[in-house]
């Protein structure tokens, strides 16, 4: 039988529609995950995402580990740790960063480092203003070691940030520097009718 094509051509735009579903504008990106390790087996990573709970809000979930097991990954565990930051691409180098002490009674704001830049001296960098959000409870890594983890709040989005781990006393070392640029989150660009724009930031 001859279906007439008056009938066959909104048939075939109803199938066209249920089988080809528009993607979601709002969907989040998958989480980005960086990962850098040296020699001596010291592996960090960040995982940039979007907060949950705050809109235009990009967070970064660092975690670090040792790659050899024994005495030594239970020590980096147990050592006293700092979380360093910068977005300078030798900010580390030229003394440009922030340090965020890792533990119980820690600060939940990151402090700003003294820097030589007089702009840093005048105003403080907003990239630096992000919070320390959750000390995560240590856990077993994929080498089967111990495993420690922080999740930083309110990170410039667009920006790229570099961190690393300092640890002191017998387990005395520093992580390699892993590199991951904050998400710019859809709230971002999204703006309810009605709703004044933001002022751009200096």
């Amino acid at each position: 039988m001859t279906i007439p094509l008056r009938l066959a051509i909104p048939a075939l735009a109803f199938l066209v529609l249920i089988c080809f579903e528009p993607p979601h504008l709002g969907a989040q990106a998958a989480p980005q995950i960086e990962r850098a390790v040296d020699e001596s087996g010291f592996t960090i990573t960040c995982e940039v995402f979007c907060s949950e709970t705050k809109l235009r809000t990009s967070n970064a979930r660092i975690r670090w580990y040792s790659t050899k097991p024994g005495a030594q990954a239970t020590s980096l565990a147990s050592a006293k740790q700092t979380l360093q930051a910068t977005v300078y691409a030798q900010g580390f180098e030229k003394n440009l960063y922030v340090n965020v002490p890792i533990g119980p009674g820690a600060p939940q704001q990151a402090p700003v480092a003294a820097a030589p830049d007089v702009t840093q001296r005048q105003r403080p960098l907003r990239a630096f203003q992000f919070r320390v959000l959750q000390l995560e409870q240590p856990r077993t890594s994929a080498m089967d070691t111990p495993e420690s983890g922080i999740v930083v709040e309110d990170i410039e989005p667009g920006m790229s940030y570099r961190w690393r781990i300092v640890a002191e006393g017998a387990a005395a070392s520093t992580s390699p520097v892993v590199v991951c640029k904050a998400v710019v989150c859809p709230a971002d660009m999204v703006r309810e009718r009605g709703q004044p724009r933001e002022a751009k930031r200096p």
